[in-house]
Order: C-alpha cells, then sequence, then structure tokens
C-alpha cells in the first residue's frame, strides 16, 4: 500500500472473517433462552418506567432469570462500548407460564436503535428494536 500505483485484486478470495476469543476458563458464558414474544408483564412485577422523549427500546436478548440478564449486560457493555451509556432494563414477562426477563436498553432515538442492532447483528448478536 505504500505506492500510489497501488491496485486491488478483486478476484481474490475474501478473508475469513475474525471470531470472538472464547471466555476466560473458569467463567461461564451467559446462556441466553429463545426470544420470546410478547406478552403482558407477569401479575406483581412492577411496570417500567416511561421513556424518555424519542426513546425507543431495543430487546438484547430473554433469559431465565434476572441475574442471568444482568450478567449478559455486563457481558455486552464490556464487549460494545456503544451500549455502556444506555439505560438497561429488565423486564418479567411470563410467556407460556413460564417467566423469561427480558433484557433491553433505551435508546436515544428509532435511529439510534436500528443503528444500533444493525451493529450487534454485524457481531453475531441477537437484537430487536421493540414499538
Amino acid at each position: 500500500g505504500a505506492g500510489p500505483t497501488g491496485q486491488l485484486d478483486l478476484s481474490a478470495v475474501p478473508e475469513a472473517p475474525v471470531t470472538a476469543a472464547p471466555a476466560p476458563v473458569g467463567t461461564p458464558a451467559p446462556t441466553p433462552s429463545p426470544v420470546a414474544p410478547a406478552a403482558a408483564d407477569p401479575a406483581g412485577a412492577p411496570s417500567p418506567a416511561p421513556l424518555p422523549a424519542g426513546g425507543v427500546v431495543i430487546q438484547l436478548g430473554a433469559f431465565d432469570s434476572q441475574s442471568i440478564a444482568n450478567d449478559a449486560w455486563q457481558a455486552m457493555t464490556g464487549r460494545f462500548a456503544y451500549l455502556d451509556g444506555l439505560e438497561k432494563r429488565v423486564i418479567a414477562a411470563k410467556v407460556g407460564g413460564r417467566t423469561y426477563y427480558r433484557l433491553r436498553a433505551v435508546t436515544g432515538s428509532a435511529a439510534q436503535a436500528r443503528d444500533i442492532c444493525a451493529r450487534l447483528k454485524v457481531a453475531g448478536e441477537a437484537c430487536l428494536v421493540v414499538d
């Protein structure tokens, strides 16, 4: 690349994608449950705080416990610095007789929510903009 007459070889085989380094031994990675469909919160669960003006929520996963959801948040904010400034929410939802804990983040706008989800998906993470 030092010469100004450099050429790109468009017929070359692309590099293999970079994969994430494995977690250190002895540190179990959170195991996400499948993202559950929308359902009403279980009886007695506190209502989530209202969204700030223009705020849009993204769902990052649905987990078997609030503790696992919190651990997933710590792992994701450690891996993706752009999540660190977002407001985290863990919302309990009963689906098919089972309680899931939905890990969500509040973004400033629909455009920001779409951008963050797109970046997470490229990195192999699940993400869903919640209406």
